[in-house]
């Protein structure tokens, strides 16, 4: 009864902490105040799901928020395939302001991220122990898009006799990591092929890549038969409607332009899954106050 009486705790401090989110920002109010009587839809070739000449939905011009101004010419917008239910970056950042946000610039500096260790690494852990995904993670654990290597983390600690391996673009955490047996720098092509991992994880990755479908396919094959992929990512603005419009999101602590692509769906997921070979066994979107979703997938 306390498992099932935690989970129910769990999504009512995340409801509370939406509506709080909302009210701090003054959401309610600006979303009535400036509602559209109409809203633009297009059709276009979605760059996320693939759908050809599929009915979008314009939510609205975003500026840049990593201080990396894009290209002359270059306005980007938030829009909304109907086909896949996905929120998406249009057009998608450069290879050269992706290779900038990535390799050119400090993303993990002791301040902000070293000094709550403990704490990132104990939220990862209850949730790992809630999704029984510690035994999958038993003998080996690879995770992709690194950075400090959380997930490596709680595997050594549950086991330390896990085979961890990272992966990650940058060099920036590769000397940081003394629970990663193997860090990997470069793309996920750099990785061992044939290799298979009982864990793999995708924590906050996936809304980064320019093509998500293609790169879980890529990483599907790393997954043994049996074997779990665990997925966090940005969702929505707490509780938002395509009718709710472009406001909220100006207002979403996850909206982080260029950086972030996309903002996925379950449909979305669902289907890119069964095109990697993978199902998807859990989804839950209420993680830190409805803002992030967390999935898991299983290779038969």
């Amino acid at each position: 009864m306390s498992f099932f009486r935690d989970i129910v705790v769990q999504r009512a401090r995340n409801a509370l902490k939406a509506f709080r989110l909302r009210s701090a920002a003054g959401w309610e109010q600006t979303v009535n105040g400036s509602r559209e009587s109409s809203v633009r839809e297009f059709t276009a070739n979605c760059e996320i799901c693939g759908a050809r000449s599929a009915l979008h939905t314009l939510i609205g011009p975003v500026e840049p928020t990593s201080g990396i101004s894009p290209p002359s010419g270059v306005d980007y917008r938030l829009v909304r395939c109907h086909s896949c239910d996905v929120v998406y970056l249009d057009p998608p950042p450069s290879e050269a302001e992706l290779k900038l946000l990535y390799e050119g610039t400090v993303q993990f500096d002791g301040s902000r991220f070293e000094t709550g260790a403990d704490r990132i690494t104990e939220s990862y852990a209850r949730r790992m122990r809630h999704l029984e995904l510690l035994a999958c993670a038993n003998e080996s654990v690879l995770e992709v898009g690194a950075g400090l290597a959380w997930i490596c983390r709680v595997a050594k600690d549950h086991n330390p006799q896990t085979l961890t391996v990272a992966q990650d673009v940058s060099m920036e955490c590769a000397k940081r990591c003394p629970w990663v047996d193997d860090y990997v720098v470069g793309t996920i092509d750099a990785l061992s092929h044939g290799q298979r991992f009982g864990l793999v994880s995708l924590t906050h990755v996936l809304e980064h890549v320019p093509q998500p479908r293609q790169f879980l396919s890529k990483v599907a094959a790393y997954v043994a038969p049996g074997g779990r992929l665990y997925i966090t990512a940005p969702f929505r603005p707490p509780f938002w409607k395509p009718q709710h419009g472009r406001v909220p999101w100006l207002r979403y602590e996850y909206l982080h332009v260029p950086a972030h692509i996309s903002y996925l769906s379950e449909l979305w997921l669902r289907q890119a899954a069964t095109d990697a070979g993978l199902t998807l066994i859990h989804w839950d979107h209420s993680h830190d106050g409805y803002q992030v979703f967390e999935a898991v997938l299983t290779k038969p």
